[in-house]
């Protein structure tokens, strides 16, 4: 970066009220996946945000087998697996405030 007020972590977190409006305007033009790429072949860490559909049809999550079913609902398994055994939560899901 140019601007010294995002040439580090800690100088883009203390301008992150210029530097964020910044970034939208220069994506929001962007198709998600056409972004994705591009900031992929440019060696930017990034990921899509994705919708709760695109996540069950995420070729990772499939090939993985993390779409699992809890209490009739859908929902993701830890993607951490030590010793061969997935991890697994026996806490219940949070009641629906309302």
């Amino acid at each position: 970066a140019s601007d010294p007020r995002f040439a580090t972590n800690p100088a883009r977190v203390s301008h992150r009220d210029v530097l964020i409006p910044l970034l939208t305007r220069a994506t929001l033009d962007w198709a998600k996946a056409d972004l994705y790429e591009a900031l992929e072949v440019a060696g930017v860490p990034a990921g899509p945000i994705n919708t709760v559909a695109e996540v069950f049809a995420d070729p990772q999550v499939l090939a993985r087998g993390l779409q699992i079913v809890r209490d009739g609902l859908p929902g993701l398994a830890s993607p951490i697996v030590i010793d061969g055994e997935r991890m697994v939560s026996d806490r219940a899901s949070p009641s629906r405030a309302g």
